[in-house]
């Protein structure tokens, strides 16, 4: 029985180390690409109280502003409410097949219009909705990046 207590815990040890060396190796790949370095060239500024984003898209690349009011807000906003998720996908013994990277807010469906807002101001991401639940989703490597995580690099 013991035996079976710590296979079991050994196990679920092994899949947290595997989703800490994702991580890793997500953090690794944005600090090793030219992303980095643009992260660094236009985050270490906000002129006029704003943020340029610059994000590449399959046939064109926008680019707009954000006010740092509003990054402020949403920083502080998905502090409480939003999250980062790491699922790895095909995984078995100690080998997985993919990472997704996801970034996510959940609420309850009456706060709809906050999760609009956000998904109108940063153009990018979808909302689902399921019985009671509503939440706002990013999950494309692009936006990721070049939106999200740069928000927080400027913070």
């Amino acid at each position: 029985m013991k035996d079976l207590e710590i296979k079991s815990v050994n196990k679920y040890i092994y899949k947290g180390l595997i989703i800490t060396v994702a991580l890793f190796i997500f953090i690794y790949i944005i600090h090793k690409t030219q992303i980095a370095a643009d992260f660094k060239i236009s985050s270490s500024s906000i002129n006029n109280n704003e943020l340029l984003i610059t994000l590449p898209l399959a046939d064109k690349v926008i680019s707009y502003s954000l006010s740092k009011e509003f990054i402020e807000w949403f920083v502080g906003f998905t502090e409480g409410e939003g999250n980062f998720n790491i699922k790895l996908a095909g995984l078995t013994d100690n080998t997985f097949k993919n990472v997704q990277f996801t970034f996510q807010i959940g609420l309850h469906k009456d706060e709809i219009e906050v999760l609009e807002y956000i998904m109108k101001t940063l153009r990018c991401g979808h909302i689902s909705k399921s019985q009671n639940k509503i939440n706002y989703f990013v999950n494309d490597k692009n936006s990721l990046l070049h939106v999200i995580i740069h928000l927080y690099l400027t913070m």
